[in-house]
């Protein structure tokens, strides 16, 4: 099993600035908060300035003025449905419930206020996030989860190629991972909740890359420089849910026939009353089979193809807040996730084949050369795998299928500081092993 430890302390952020220091370069990550602006004027409109704008939402709540053209800002907002309040002196107060934020975008919202002195009818502004952001330089999109669940057809389902394949510019390769634009498997660049979850070797995703605990998922397509891992394509980054006072979750379990296969989802979270404290927990399991053909006919050659995947995921993402009015947070967040594939899973155990008699793996082969620079022929790679214990010849069934696991570790800790309320400052450190 390959390990990658990488440690960097990334970026202090202030608004569209980005400075970073730290062990090793970081990233540009994808970012995990959103913002909320727009004007505020009255029927006529003209601009009103010292307008009090505040949001309100069950993981944060924030508060601004409106400058002297009318506009105001609120940054660094944790993904949530927010409701916005507007109130001056001499004019009706007026709420927009509703207004859903999305990573790393900036919802517009506008509000006309009339005067408290005669009033002809109540103006309500819904603000709302298309799946095509026309703001931006490059091509983002952002999916929330009723999307996902409706791209999926159950809530909670990790299948997370399924809802990414079905985003704009997102195509299938054979083995029926996401390709953007054409580009190739190894172009895309994955991130967890902002931090880079890209194998350093194979540039592939280092966890299972399911939906478990994900709040949203944001596809930014066009190419990257090396900040980005060299990314060609495009970056997926999924951004994890957090929890809120009171305490809520639920729980899905999905079953399929005839092929095997059962799927288990929960989550939990919760927070202090005052929101100073909160925390979220989400599992993800599955147990699923794979068959083939007629189901019949090809079991007894199925040696060499996966035919049971076993999948765990485990989140956990905890904040503090503290400072002026709890506006700055601490943020911890540990994902642990593991996949074993087994090959010939279902096949008689005493004559199911270890690697070294696996066809899969006797099929390929490679040309190998001696010091001296003379060739040995094309030897099947089987012949330079690891006998197993008690293994006598290469070529030996043992009554053990043959299987492949792979497990990550992502452990994340940020602390970000809102300097005003449409700027904030962060420190993160993190570090990913595979």
């Amino acid at each position: 099993m390959r390990t990658f430890s990488l440690v960097r302390v990334a970026s202090l952020t202030l608004s569209a600035m980005v400075l970073t220091a730290g062990i090793a370069l970081a990233p540009a990550a994808a970012g995990t908060t959103g913002g909320i602006l727009g004007y505020v004027t009255d029927v006529s409109g003209k601009p009103l300035a010292g307008v009090q704008v505040s949001a309100a939402a069950p993981s944060y709540s924030t508060h601004t003025i409106s400058g002297p053209n009318g506009f105001y800002a609120m940054n660094g907002l944790p993904l949530d449905t927010y409701a916005l309040t507007f109130s001056k002196t001499g004019f009706q107060p007026q709420t927009i419930p509703g207004a859903t934020i999305g990573q790393d975008q900036a919802l517009r919202v506008n509000a006309v206020l009339l005067t408290e002195a005669k009033t002809l009818a109540r103006v309500t502004v819904r603000g709302t996030t298309s799946l095509i952001q026309p703001t931006q330089t490059a091509d983002t999109y952002v999916v929330n989860q009723t999307t996902l669940s409706n791209l999926n057809g159950t809530p909670q389902d990790p299948n997370g190629f399924a809802a990414f394949n079905s985003l704009p510019g997102v195509t299938t390769d054979n083995a029926g991972y996401p390709v953007i634009r054409a580009g190739a498997e190894n172009d895309v660049g994955y991130q967890l909740d902002g931090v880079d979850n890209t194998d350093p070797v194979t540039g592939q995703f280092l966890n299972a890359v399911t939906l478990n605990g994900a709040r949203s998922v944001q596809l930014s397509t066009g190419g990257y420089d090396v900040s980005n891992g060299n990314t060609n394509s495009g970056v997926i980054n999924e951004v994890i849910d957090r929890g809120a006072y009171p305490g809520s979750g639920q729980s899905t379990g999905r079953a399929f026939f005839s092929t095997f296969g059962h799927e288990l989802s929960m989550d939990w979270g919760n927070a202090s009353p005052d929101n100073k404290f909160s925390y979220y927990f989400s599992y993800d399991g599955q147990r699923d089979g794979t068959e083939y053909g007629d189901k019949r006919t090809l079991l007894p050659n199925e040696v060499g193809l996966q035919d049971n995947l076993t999948t765990n995921d485990e989140v956990m993402n905890l904040f503090y807040h503290l400072g002026r009015d709890n506006k700055d947070e601490i943020q911890f967040l540990s994902n642990l996730s593991s996949q074993t594939f087994n090959f010939g899973f279902e096949v008689n155990g005493a004559t199911a084949p270890y690697a070294s008699n696996n066809g899969n793996v006797q099929f390929g082969t490679e040309n190998f050369v001696d010091n001296g620079g003379n060739s040995l022929g094309v030897l099947p790679l089987s012949s330079y795998f690891t006998r197993y214990p008690g293994q006598q010849t290469t070529f030996q069934n043992i009554g053990v299928a043959d299987t492949q696991t792979f497990s990550s570790v992502i452990d994340k800790l940020q602390f970000k500081r809102q300097l005003t309320a449409s700027s904030f400052a962060d420190i993160r450190l993190f570090k990913t092993q595979e």
